[in-house]
Formats: C-alpha cells, sequence, structure tokens
C-alpha cells in the first residue's frame, strides 16, 4: 500500500478511531494522542496490512492493543475526567451520565470494556468485533452478554441501577 492509497483509505476511518480511543482512555488529549500513534504504526506497518479483514478493522486493532497499553500503564483508579462548566442544565445531565459511564467502563474487565465499547460505541458487526478483538465469531454474542452483566452488576453496586 503507497502512501496515497494509506491516506485514501485509512484517514476516514480516523474519527472513529479517535472515538474509540476516547471512549478507552476517558481522556481526550490522551485519546488524540493515541489515535496519532495508531495511524503512524499502521502507516509503518502498511506494507503488512494484507486486506483479510476491513482497513478499519485493521485500524481498530492498532488503536485497541494501544489504548490496552497506556491503560495498563496507569493505576485503576486515575482515570482522567474531562471537567467542564455547563450551563445548560440538560447538558449538565448529559455530561454528567457520559461521565458516570465513563467511570463504570473503567471498572470493567478489558475484555468487557472493549467489547462494550465496540459494540455501543462504535457499532460494530459480530464479525467486526470477532476480528478486532481476534475471538471466535460465535463467542462475541457470549461475551457481549456477560459485559453487559458486568457493567450491570457494576452499576447496582455503586447504586446507580
Amino acid at each position: 500500500m503507497d502512501r496515497e492509497e494509506f491516506e485514501r483509505l485509512c484517514l476516514p476511518c480516523y474519527a472513529k478511531v479517535l472515538h474509540l480511543c476516547e471512549r478507552w482512555l476517558g481522556c481526550p488529549s490522551r485519546a488524540e494522542e493515541v489515535a496519532q500513534e495508531t495511524f503512524l504504526r499502521a502507516y509503518r506497518a502498511r506494507s503488512s496490512y494484507r486486506g483479510q479483514a476491513s482497513v478499519s478493522t485493521w485500524l481498530y486493532r492498532i488503536a485497541q492493543r494501544l489504548c490496552w497499553e497506556v491503560a495498563r500503564k496507569r493505576a485503576p483508579t486515575a482515570l482522567e475526567l474531562p471537567q467542564f462548566e455547563v450551563v445548560d442544565e440538560a447538558a449538565q445531565q448529559a455530561q454528567q451520565a457520559r461521565l458516570t459511564s465513563l467511570a463504570l467502563l473503567s471498572r470493567l474487565s478489558q475484555r468487557s470494556r472493549s467489547l462494550l465499547i465496540l459494540r455501543a460505541a462504535l457499532e460494530l458487526s459480530y464479525a467486526e468485533i470477532a476480528e478486532v478483538l481476534e475471538i471466535p465469531i460465535n463467542q462475541v454474542g457470549v461475551y457481549l452478554q456477560r459485559a453487559r452483566a458486568e457493567a450491570t452488576s457494576l452499576a447496582r453496586q455503586e447504586g446507580i441501577l
């Protein structure tokens, strides 16, 4: 894949890769760094792209691994939540709901967190999730069900549900 082809195929995926990183890391500035690193690594490895998966799936896999690395290096409770001054009450409630969901996501197991982000935030199909996480497609539904149960249990423990 030459430079022009890389730009044509990969750059349109940037927004979704950034979205994945933001959901995983909870910090917009760190997410931006990881998204940029994703594209840098992909560009360096573009000759190894074989076309077996879609370009977006390939990029999500790289981003997912980078997010795992970053999350592993941080303390589990060190979720950096952005602080915004919100005047509108509805916007404030929406922001609070977002921060609560990010906090809950940060406490889930790596697999559960990945599954829920890929399915709910990026709306990937089971086949795409299987490719990104390199798991059998027939296990995606089972793992998603367990992830939802884990999230529900945690939300109940925290008094959110």
